[in-house]
């Protein structure tokens, strides 16, 4: 996945901490990252119901061995049913 520093990362005072923003078939993922976690902050697919995201998530996992990998709190039922496909514990 391309991940590049989100235009958002200015909120952040924290110089641990960079918000960054990845795409991968269609989908578009906005993620904390610090030295020893991500945290995923939204995920957006423009293809929805087609495993795109759930993929998307565990190339995250890939892309960021032996950090952990999180989200504060899926904000509706089809964000938790890809976070619990994915393994991404919120």
């Amino acid at each position: 996945m391309k991940y590049e520093k989100s235009p958002s990362s200015y909120l952040f005072q924290d110089n641990d901490v960079e918000i960054m923003e990845g795409r991968f078939e269609g989908v578009t993922i906005t993620i904390a990252v610090s030295s020893d976690w991500v945290s995923v902050y939204e995920i957006h697919s423009s293809n929805p119901g087609h495993g795109e995201a759930t993929r998307a998530l565990e190339e995250l996992k890939r892309d960021y061995p032996g950090k952990e990998i999180f989200s504060s709190i899926p904000l509706n039922d089809v964000a938790r049913h890809i976070f619990e496909k994915a393994g991404i514990p919120f």
